[in-house]
């Protein structure tokens, strides 16, 4: 049976992990923090680049 979100496991994203680790910047959230809130313009990505 096949994984829910499957095709992530078939998309390179080593760019986008390169670009992150050379300009961005690690944040955490507190529990009950937003990333986003619904109606905002949401202005970051987040990656879960653990390696």
């Amino acid at each position: 049976m096949s994984q829910i979100n499957d095709f992530l496991s078939y998309i390179d994203f080593e760019a986008m992990r390169e670009y992150c680790m050379a300009n961005g910047k690690t944040v955490h959230y507190a529990k009950g923090d937003y990333f986003v809130e619904e109606g905002q313009i949401g202005k970051y990505v987040g990656l879960n680049i653990a390696h």
